[in-house]
């Protein structure tokens, strides 16, 4: 219940500020030293004391949730910019991409960990982003007619499991690259 109340009332600039701090220190931190690294190592990083994050994030799957979020916000407004263009669901896909990659902790802990209901909506909402941009590459002949949503975000999965298990970065992103360009061969109409 207190939850909800918070997230109706706007937060002071330093708690924003420190939100953000936290949430940009347990990204590069789930990135380096996986999923399980300890939170007192992200309130350390993010500079703010161990009850500033648990204020904001009670547990891990809060505060992968809370990433989640951020990054679905910026998918839904490059989505929104793009709908129409010419090649915005590729756009809109290479993003997503950049996002696991960068995210490729949370992709397995997310995807076999505990199911959680924000989990399910924010789901809801990257196969609602996807719409646009789909409907746009299908009028256009970018895709095949009979490409869906739901076999979008099969297509990120894929793309995912490529690379999750990766050590480095660079290593993340060649591998995204060669499964991207392999899996938009069979994207493409025939």
């Amino acid at each position: 219940m207190q939850r909800s109340r918070d997230a109706a009332r706007p937060l002071r600039k330093d708690a924003e500020h420190n939100r953000a701090l936290i949430l940009s220190a347990a990204q590069e931190l789930f990135a380096t030293q996986g999923f399980d690294v300890s939170l007192d190592a992200v309130a350390r990083k993010a500079g703010v004391g161990r009850a500033t994050l648990y204020r904001n994030y009670p547990d891990r799957d809060a505060l992968a949730s809370a990433i989640f979020e951020r990054n679905l916000c910026a998918l839904e407004a490059l989505s929104a910019r793009v709908k129409d263009a010419p090649g915005a669901f590729e756009k809109v896909l290479h993003a997503v991409i950049e996002q696991q990659i960068a995210c490729h902790a949370l992709v397995p802990a997310l995807t076999y960990g505990q199911p959680a209901p924000a989990l399910a909506a924010l789901a809801a909402r990257m196969t609602r982003l996807l719409r646009a941009p789909l409907a746009s590459a299908k009028a256009n002949g970018e895709v095949r007619d009979d490409l869906r949503a739901s076999d979008v975000l099969s297509v990120i999965a894929m793309l995912s499991a490529s690379f999750v298990a990766c050590a480095t970065e660079r290593e993340r992103r060649k591998r995204a690259k060669r499964a991207f360009d392999l899996l938009l061969s069979g994207l493409v109409p025939r």
